[in-house]
């Protein structure tokens, strides 16, 4: 385990940039007599993208100038920009990664963070660092998991990786939770909602498709307690050691009448053009946790409990064989400045600041053009990214998603 997470303090890795709209700035005339100063326009896109070109796809032989140098330099140009506005989607930095020659993703504005501000970019998700992530005791082998049915399918681990895997095309035709996208609205749950997405997925995995509790992330928001988190960032080994020794109730999207403890906030819209859901508010306020069921059901005979909990070991393979094993797991990673704009491809870093951190679910891996990548499924609803998925960079520990990955075996008996 990298010495990086051994001696990091425990923080909130919340969500928040500031990057301004090119349109909406002023030009760089002089002053008039007593008036306030304008801000200086930004660089021309063609000049900054080809600098930080050298970030997406490093030169083979070296040049006369330091090309890494150039870009580190392009990146703070941008980064200034970004501290003169509140703005959530910026034009500017749209059209510097979509003019890269050579980038492998498409950024674009996307409907959940438009007109959006850094308050409620800071809020709306939220990740502790795990201070005990780094413990021995902590990392595991992959889970083989007890007694599959012998008319599911089981890959066998023996034989190899495959080159792609995708947990909805394996485990989907029986549990149509794979192919679902949360909405966390304004609270920093993110770290519980992953948490209950893949617990939620293991169920029925591990089931063969026969047990399928859809499991509730404001059960793990509001009882797990304060070595889990708030709606102000949470860790996720913790969660999963809850459900091992707590166990948590059943909860689907907010309003539903099925479940136990459903989403305690409502789908919105995270802009303004959406006239069908109401504009998403930030949330500080965790809710209290409560020993009973909406749906009239018995709250402890609600519960389903995890077998065990653990931290994955951070090598790819280990990452990929558990995945493929075992089902969905819970990653973190950290998040730049461009990340919200994404819309398709691989992505990986290429402009921004470094703005704070984010827990979701990955299910599986490929190669796109050339770039192997992590697939994984989003809770900021369908209005964002690839209808709520992404995929991220493979093999380079993109902000240090093969550190971060946590998981358990769901209990079946």
């Amino acid at each position: 385990m990298t010495k990086f997470f051994l001696v990091v303090l425990a923080f909130v890795l919340c969500f928040a940039f500031v990057l301004a709209d090119e349109s909406a700035r002023p030009s760089a005339e002089a002053p008039t007599t007593g008036a306030a100063p304008v801000a200086p326009s930004p660089p021309a896109v063609s000049s900054v993208a080809s600098r930080l070109s050298h970030r997406v796809t490093p030169p083979v032989a070296a040049a006369s100038s330091d090309p890494s140098s150039e870009a580190s330099a392009a990146s703070e140009e941008l980064d200034v920009l970004a501290q003169q506005a509140d703005d959530a989607m910026s034009q500017y930095l749209i059209d510097v990664v979509n003019a890269l020659p050579d980038r492998t993703w498409t950024a674009g504005f996307n409907d959940y963070f438009q007109n959006k501000s850094f308050s409620f970019l800071k809020q709306s998700c939220g990740l502790k660092m795990d201070l005990d992530f780094g413990s021995a005791q902590n990392l595991q082998p992959v889970q083989i998991y007890p007694n599959p049915p012998s008319t599911y399918p089981v890959i066998n681990t023996a034989s190899g990786l495959p080159a792609s895997f995708d947990a909805r095309l394996t485990w989907g035709g029986q549990c149509p939770s794979l192919y679902d996208i949360r909405d966390q609205a304004g609270c920093g749950s993110c770290w519980a909602v992953a948490a209950a997405e893949v617990m939620t997925d293991r169920h029925c995995i591990h089931s063969g498709g026969r047990n399928r509790p859809y499991l509730s992330a404001t059960n793990i928001l509001s009882c797990c307690g304060s070595q889990c988190g708030s709606c102000e960032g949470g860790m996720p080994l913790p969660s999963f050691q809850f459900w091992q020794s707590t166990g948590v109730v059943t909860g689907g999207g907010y309003g539903t009448s099925d479940s136990c403890q459903p989403y305690y906030l409502a789908p919105c819209a995270h802009h303004v053009k959406n006239s069908f859901l109401p504009e998403c508010v930030a949330q500080t306020a965790t809710p209290t946790c409560s020993q009973s069921c909406t749906h009239g059901s018995e709250y402890s005979t609600d519960k389903h409990y995890g077998a065990s909990a653990y931290a994955v070991t951070n090598t790819v393979e280990a990452i990929q064989r558990e995945l493929m094993t075992n089902g969905p797991i819970e990653v973190g990673f950290m998040v730049y400045a461009d990340f919200p704009h994404y819309q398709s491809g691989v992505y990986s870093h290429v402009a921004g600041k470094m703005v704070g951190g984010h827990a979701v679910k990955l299910m599986g891996w490929g190669n796109e053009n050339g770039r192997d990548y992590w697939l994984c499924a989003n809770s900021w609803n369908t209005n964002w990214g690839d209808n709520g998925f992404f995929k991220i960079s493979r093999g380079t520990n993109e902000g240090n998603i093969e550190n971060m990955a946590w998981a358990g075996i769901p209990r079946t008996a």
